[in-house]
Order: structure tokens, then C-alpha cells, then sequence
């Protein structure tokens, strides 16, 4: 799936779909390789449960939407060398300011 040039999933604890795209659903854990970033829209208290899933899919970023920010989580992903972020992905995207750390392939 691709939208303003990014390929990327939607995941969330229901499976279904969103404006033509599946959705995952998280809760299953689904193996994912290559992940680039994840844009985590959860509160902090409901992201525990998902720190080592989260952590396991080892990806290259991880952006926490307004709302999302955690400083725990900051702090774990830091600690296993991914970049952290607290940005609006959607905003990012909409001023031309969401660029990737590394090429997605």
C-alpha cells in the first residue's frame, strides 16, 4: 500500500479495513520483517502490553503521535538504537517533512 510515496500497514486490535487498506490485527502478532517506522496513536498506558512486540519487530523509527508519548517506551527503543520521535506523522506528511532515516527496500 502506498500513500504520499510510503509503503506501509495498518494495525490495530480489530481486524478490518480503512479506506480500501486491511488491518491487521495486532492482536495476533503478526511476523513483519523490514520495518521502517512505526507511528504508535496508542496512550502510554495502553502501549505496554505491546513494548515487546513493538521492540521485536525491530524497526528504524518509531514516531509517537500527539497523545502518544511515552517516555519509558522513548527510552527502551533508544536503548536498542531505533530513533525515537514525538511528531504528528499525518503532519509530517502534509508539509513535505516526513523523510525516512534510511531507504525502505
Amino acid at each position: 500500500m502506498y500513500d504520499n510515496g510510503y509503503d506501509f500497514m495498518l494495525m490495530s486490535n480489530k481486524s478490518g479495513t480503512l479506506f480500501d487498506h486491511e488491518i491487521l490485527d495486532i492482536t495476533r502478532k503478526p511476523s513483519i520483517s523490514n520495518i521502517h517506522t512505526i507511528a504508535v496513536y496508542l496512550n502510554a498506558e495502553k502501549q505496554k502490553e505491546w513494548y515487546g512486540y513493538l521492540l521485536s519487530l525491530k524497526p528504524r523509527r518509531i514516531i509517537f503521535n500527539p497523545g502518544a508519548e511515552n517516555r519509558e517506551l522513548y527510552e527502551m527503543a533508544r536503548e536498542k538504537g531505533i530513533e525515537v520521535e514525538n511528531s504528528c506523522v499525518l503532519t509530517l506528511l502534509s508539509i513535505g517533512n516526513y523523510s525516512p532515516l534510511l531507504d525502505i527496500k
